[in-house]
């Protein structure tokens, strides 16, 4: 099973917490990260629980101390996860290439 179908079966919230169980629990691991580089769309997808991933992820980061770096959009999935960790006080880097 692919892992579209995957997301599709268990749901996008489910997906993540799969993919990312030390941000969803709490659980530090054995090192620690400073800064999460993110690619993401600058469209919002065909699905609603993606935004609403984003939105949890860019929350957790802020909250754990993680600075974001992603492509510098204000648009789509990337502004919507740059607005949700510089909403809960978060640092944001964009990067936009020449």
């Amino acid at each position: 099973m692919g892992p579209e179908r995957r997301r599709k079966r268990f749901g996008a919230k489910v997906w993540y917490r799969f993919c990312f169980p030390w941000l969803a629990s709490g659980d530090i691991p054995m090192i620690t990260i400073s800064a999460l580089s993110v690619y993401c769309g600058s469209r919002f997808g065909d699905h609603p629980a993606y935004r609403a991933v984003v939105e949890e992820l860019g929350t957790l980061l802020a909250a754990r101390g993680i600075r974001l770096v992603y492509g510098g959009g204000d648009i789509g999935l990337m502004g919507v996860l740059a607005d949700a960790v510089l909403a809960g006080g978060g640092e944001v880097t964009g990067v936009i290439p020449e």
